[in-house]
C-alpha cells in the first residue's frame, strides 16, 4: 500500500527516537490497519499521534477520488481487504461516506477496476422468489 509509506516512515523515525521496539510498533500499525473503526491510532510515540483510516474508510476515499491509473490497484486491494462481494457493495461503501458527493466517474472507474474480479450486483440480488408479483400484473 504505497499511499501509506510516508506515514509509516514518519512513524518509524518517531518510534526509533522514542526507543519504542519494532515489534510493538509493527503490531500496533497492523492492528490499526485491520481495525473496523473509521480511524485508529497507528502509533503514539514521543507525543506524536498518527491516525490511520480503516480499510473500509480508505476504500470509500479511493472510490470517491477515482483517479484513473492511480487508484485502480488500491480499489482492488481494498475491496478484497474489506471482503466486498460485489461492485454494488463497493459503491455502497463509498456512498455511505460521501452520499451525493460521489461523481458518476467513480462508478465507471470502479466498474472498470473490478470487472472480472467481482460480480456487478450482490449475489443475493440474483435470487428472486418464484412467487408472482402482488401488483396484479403477473401471469
Amino acid at each position: 500500500m504505497a499511499y501509506i509509506s510516508p506515514v509509516l516512515d514518519s512513524v518509524r523515525e518517531a518510534s526509533t527516537a522514542a526507543a519504542v521496539s519494532a515489534a510493538r510498533r509493527d503490531s500496533t500499525i497492523a492492528a490499526a490497519l485491520l481495525d473496523g473503526e473509521r480511524q485508529a491510532d497507528a502509533a503514539d510515540a514521543a507525543g506524536i499521534s498518527v491516525q490511520v483510516a480503516s480499510p473500509r474508510r480508505l476504500l470509500a476515499m479511493k472510490v470517491a477520488v477515482a483517479r484513473v491509473g492511480r487508484d485502480v490497484e488500491d480499489i482492488v486491494l481494498l475491496a478484497r481487504e474489506v471482503g466486498a462481494r460485489s461492485i454494488d457493495e463497493v459503491l455502497d461503501i463509498a456512498y455511505a461516506e460521501y452520499g451525493e458527493l460521489l461523481e458518476v466517474r467513480s462508478r465507471f472507474v470502479v466498474l472498470e477496476a473490478l470487472a472480472g474480479i467481482l460480480p456487478e450486483h450482490r449475489p443475493e440480488a440474483a435470487i428472486r422468489p418464484s412467487t408472482p408479483p402482488s401488483n396484479g400484473w403477473g401471469p
